[in-house]
């Protein structure tokens, strides 16, 4: 077999799997394949790669698939991504970024 694939009967090779859990990256499960002890190394949400030598940090962000509200800034972490809301709207980021009571803000315009 290849590189970062194992031998799985006389003519078959999987990818990522490992023949047991402790070859899996730090950001990556694994899981107990249903034959012959195999372990497949699969990279966290969040997260891609081949589970076993790589799992990069997934920038929903810059690939603009973040749910984040159209008055939202989105900021990229690890593993996942936050919205927040753009001054001086207030809310959860994701489902409301409204203008706030200006009476009773810090900008108090009345």
């Amino acid at each position: 077999c290849e590189k970062g694939w194992i031998q799985y009967g006389p003519r078959d090779c999987l990818k990522n799997v490992t023949k047991d859990c402790t070859n899996c990256h730090k950001h990556a499960h694994c899981l107990k394949g249903l034959v012959d002890n195999v372990y497949n190394c699969t990279c966290n949400l969040g997260y891609k790669g081949d589970g076993v030598k790589q799992c990069e940090d997934i920038d929903e962000c810059k690939l603009g698939t973040h749910n984040c509200h159209k008055l939202a800034t989105c900021v990229n972490e690890q593993p996942l991504f936050s919205c927040h809301c753009q001054e001086p709207h207030t809310g959860d980021g994701r489902n409301i970024c409204e203008l706030p009571d200006m009476c009773t803000t810090k900008y108090n315009d009345c």
